[in-house]
């Protein structure tokens, strides 16, 4: 199964999103996660987890990066 996520979609910003989605992987790790966004804010995220071993786990394997190159602002209409 596979679960895309917009990495760049919460009000805390990208940084809880992703501490969510690995908590989630780490516990279950049947599922592929794909998180959308920022490539470059979410690769520094990725090499954070990896260096810092944050919470004493590396970034897990079953999570993939999806470069978004375009987003839909608050202000904007949805349709």
């Amino acid at each position: 199964m596979k679960i895309v996520v917009d990495a760049m979609g919460g009000d805390l910003g990208p940084e809880t999103i992703v501490e969510g989605v690995v908590g989630g992987c780490i516990v279950s790790g049947l599922a592929t996660i794909i998180l959308v966004g920022d490539i470059k804010i979410l690769e520094e995220l990725r090499g954070e987890y990896n260096k810092k071993l944050i919470k004493k786990h590396r970034f897990p394997e079953n999570i993939e990066i999806l470069p978004s190159t375009e987003a839909i602002q608050m202000k904007e209409s949805p349709v």
